[in-house]
């Protein structure tokens, strides 16, 4: 099923405004977090369209593969947001690339998990997509993902 217009154009307005937050992050470049501000708002916006053309499409397969690249947005747009808060805050001695690396690995671990999860049933375990808006039953790597999700909006706040 196809979402209704208005939520649709709010995704398309949403959209637009992480696109110009990061390029005025891109402008100011040399500044404390507007590195990890322009990836997260570039990861925000991959999140967003993906979202916007999973629900705007009413292949079942298409669907699917717009709702897995939400989480390309998601994996990378949270760490992102907690390493722009450690910045921004005046703890960017916090940031190095041991902690980038750290927070790489779930990221990766997360995509690999939902691109092959018709193999192992982890991230969710049933999707129903015919005729309406994708409907799942979520398995433990979800529930995972969103805990140290959670946990990192957290420590950005």
């Amino acid at each position: 099923m196809i979402a209704p217009l208005a939520y649709r154009a709010t995704l398309v307005v949403a959209v637009l405004v992480a696109l110009a937050v990061g390029a005025m992050a891109w402008r100011r470049r040399p500044k404390p977090g507007a590195i990890p501000l322009v990836v997260n708002m570039g990861a925000v916006t991959v999140w967003l369209l993906a979202t916007l053309l999973s629900w705007s499409t009413v292949d079942p397969a298409a669907m699917m593969v717009w709702r897995k690249v939400t989480y390309v947005g998601i994996a990378v747009g949270i760490p992102a947001l907690f390493v722009f808060a450690l910045e921004y805050a005046g703890l960017e001695e916090l940031v190095s690339w041991r902690l980038l690396g750290l927070l790489a690995v779930p990221a990766v671990l997360t995509n690999l998990l939902v691109w092959t999860n018709p193999a192992h049933g982890l991230v969710w375990a049933t999707a129903t997509t015919p005729g309406t808006p994708a409907t799942f039953e979520y398995g433990p790597a979800f529930w995972g993902v969103v805990a140290y999700s959670y946990l990192l909006v957290v420590g950005a706040v």
